[in-house]
């Protein structure tokens, strides 16, 4: 597939970075149990005052009421997607794990109430994709955008944490979010945006909405929002997560987008993953790849891009510091919409940390590599095209 990496510096973007990199004001709503909430400073909204954003907080001391306990803290910031909001059980879990953890709602809302009278736009289609006839504070995704930076801002605040170890992933709309983010925020030290991607507008469930477009709002659209203008620009080691079969992030929009990333990435592409915010939180190795970059955790495999040879052979090489089990090729032959597409995977041979696959290739229209560690983590390769897919 095409990777088209935009060598121009970022230029006119929306968001006043300098800015958003101070700390937002805050204000406590509840400072008791075992997750703690609060609102802090979001942009203007139709151009009045400061919007407002709840948020969950969660640490190793709000969970066992030990402050004692929160000291030099690694700390995420949790992005949810569509139909989501701040979820108090995705800031426990990684409260659980160790690290201080802040869960926001990008709704304009808040879990159990509501709407409140200074909260910032609905994540709704006229809001995210239809408001570019207006100025930039009617725009969902500016918003989201600013207002994930800024929850980055205020836990960097936080006495117990240390503001050197930061890490962020999103789910669906939250992982474009952290697609964008991570082009854009150099704080942070590992991003998994789970599902999310760039460039929609070529292929996905919201070619509609940008055909209903006009060119001037759709160009615009694209140069201002879309995940491709700034992952280019992510030196952030990054974690793609994904299903073979997702309905919204393709497989070729998927491998256009992290084909732009320059620096560290790595893969864990499921068969027939479900699309959700559960399933999005629920892979072990999420908190994997993070402790890898934040607390010195065992790193995961890396399968490096796999080589195909005229004799059918596909090899590739994985550096690993923890004992490999098995090795998968995990292809489908099917051409009709991705979603739709039925995969089969066969055992291939792994030693001295080298996959080899005997399976011709030139019959499969896409395939991935699959490798199993001892820890029964699962690391993928990237998409493998053949030239009709």
């Amino acid at each position: 597939m095409r990777c088209i990496i935009n060598t121009n510096m970022i230029a006119d973007i929306p968001w006043d970075l300098e800015r958003l990199k101070k700390t937002p004001q805050v204000e406590w709503l509840n400072r008791k149990g075992t997750v703690h909430s609060l609102l802090y400073e979001g942009e203007p909204f139709k151009g009045d005052c400061a919007t407002q954003v709840f948020a969950y907080y969660a640490s190793p001391g709000t969970l066992n009421a030990n402050p004692e306990l929160d000291r030099d803290l690694p700390a995420i910031v949790l992005v949810h997607g569509g139909g989501g909001t701040a979820f108090d059980q995705w800031a426990r879990k990684w409260a659980a794990d160790g690290y201080a953890a802040i869960a926001m709602d990008l709704n304009g809302g808040r879990p159990k109430g509501g709407t409140f009278s200074n909260s910032g736009p609905a994540m709704d289609h006229p809001n995210i994709f239809h408001a570019m006839d207006s100025s930039r504070d009617q725009h969902w995704c500016y918003h989201g955008v600013a207002n994930v930076i800024r929850a980055h801002s205020l836990i960097r605040s936080f006495p117990e944490v240390d503001d050197g170890r930061t890490a962020i992933t999103g789910i669906s709309w939250g992982g474009f979010l952290t697609c964008i983010v991570s082009g854009l925020d150099d704080r942070f030290k590992a991003a998994i945006p789970v599902y999310g991607c760039g460039y929609i507008h070529e292929n996905g469930p919201w070619l509609p909405e940008f055909e209903v477009m006009t060119d001037e709002h759709r160009n615009q659209w694209i140069k201002m929002y879309d995940p491709s203008q700034y992952l280019g620009y992510c030196n952030t080691p990054i974690f793609f997560v994904n299903g073979t079969n997702d309905f919204a992030y393709l497989p070729d929009i998927y491998d256009q987008s992290y084909c732009l990333v320059k620096g560290k990435r790595n893969f864990q592409i499921t068969l027939e993953m479900g699309h959700g915010h559960q399933q999005g939180w629920a892979p072990k190795e999420i908190e994997m790849f993070v402790s890898q970059y934040l607390t010195d955790g065992t790193p995961l495999p890396v399968i490096h891009s796999p080589t195909a040879y005229p004799d059918h052979r596909l090899v590739a090489s994985v550096s690993t510091k923890t004992e490999l089990l098995s090795a998968n090729l995990h292809y489908t032959k099917d051409t009709g919409p991705y979603p739709e597409r039925m995969w089969d995977t066969v055992r291939v041979e792994i030693a001295d940390n080298i996959i080899v696959s005997n399976i011709v290739t030139d019959q499969k229209h896409i395939s991935i590599l699959t490798v199993t560690d001892e820890r029964n983590a699962v690391v993928s390769s990237q998409f493998m095209f053949s030239v009709h897919t």
